[in-house]
């Protein structure tokens, strides 16, 4: 029997807000809301399957998601400051061990997305032969970082030209399947792993390229950092490992909420002031 759901999620959220946000707000419940209410209209139609992961939050928070979902779609888990692994953690019990929907979305509570546009990732997913990951965030580092010089393929899908990229944030679309084929890699993350490290590690981009370690590890800090994290937690995938592909969309169908490092093309801002108004 088909699913009802067209994918399943793990939301999670926590009352912390980081500085690079304070040039949208000061205010994480605001935020919250604002991004939450991104993400249902960005829907376009689809129906979820939903878990919150609610780490340390007031009570108001809960009442974010059970105003917008219904209660056979969401599932609350509440968390007491366990923090940023833990919750990832939780996030890849849930989604691989649900049977709602092979297609899984980890998401965190710090992007706002565009209308409709999230119906894209899903048709993306199916329709790109060797998709394994998806980003809805077109991230200005791909275009400005050395470490991002590199082929990036491309699949024109609709209007989204979905361009290849070697890492991304913990926000991302992929499938059951891929997700157990890289667990191990991912898991490092809950035991201090970088999240660009490891992705890195599952693209096999950059960070195991002889000429630009030696490079990095003379003259850049921030790479450096970025490689011996890769090494320490995933020497074998880096050696042998499978590599996988990971897209992003132009035009980005979602934004961090990082004042500094916006997709571009999108007045997020603007968006930002809209959402608020209406929520």
């Amino acid at each position: 029997m088909p699913s009802k759901y067209d994918f399943a999620v793990a939301y999670r959220i926590y009352p912390g807000i980081s500085k690079f946000a304070l040039d949208f707000t000061d205010d994480k419940l605001e935020m919250s809301a604002v991004a939450l209410e991104s993400f249902v209209k960005s829907l376009g139609g689809m129906r979820p399957k939903i878990w919150a992961i609610i780490d340390g939050c007031p009570a108001e928070y809960k009442t974010l998601f059970q105003e917008r979902f219904s209660t056979e779609d969401l599932e609350i888990i509440e968390m007491n400051k366990a923090g940023n692994a833990a919750t990832f953690g939780k996030q890849i019990d849930i989604l691989l061990n649900q049977d709602y929907s092979e297609k899984i979305y980890f998401a965190e509570d710090d992007y706002i997305y565009l209308p409709d546009m999230l119906p894209n990732m899903v048709d993306a997913i199916e329709k790109i032969p060797d998709a394994d990951f998806l980003s809805p965030f077109n991230h200005p580092d791909y275009h400005n970082l050395p470490i991002h010089n590199y082929t990036k393929k491309k699949h024109q899908i609709s209007n989204i030209e979905w361009t290849y990229g070697a890492s991304t944030t913990m926000t991302f679309f992929t499938t059951k399947e891929t997700m157990r084929k890289s667990e191990t890699i991912f898991r490092t993350y809950c035991r201090g792993n970088y999240d660009n490290s490891l992705w890195f590690a599952l693209t096999g981009n950059t960070v195991n390229k002889p000429g630009f370690v030696a490079k990095s590890l003379l003259s850049n800090k921030y790479y450096s950092k970025i490689i011996a994290k890769a090494w320490f937690h995933t020497p074998a995938q880096l050696l042998k490992g499978k590599r996988f592909n990971l897209y992003f969309p132009v035009p980005s169908l979602s934004t961090h909420i990082d004042s500094l490092r916006l997709a571009p093309d999108t007045d997020w801002f603007e968006l930002y002031k809209l959402l608020k108004s209406n929520i």
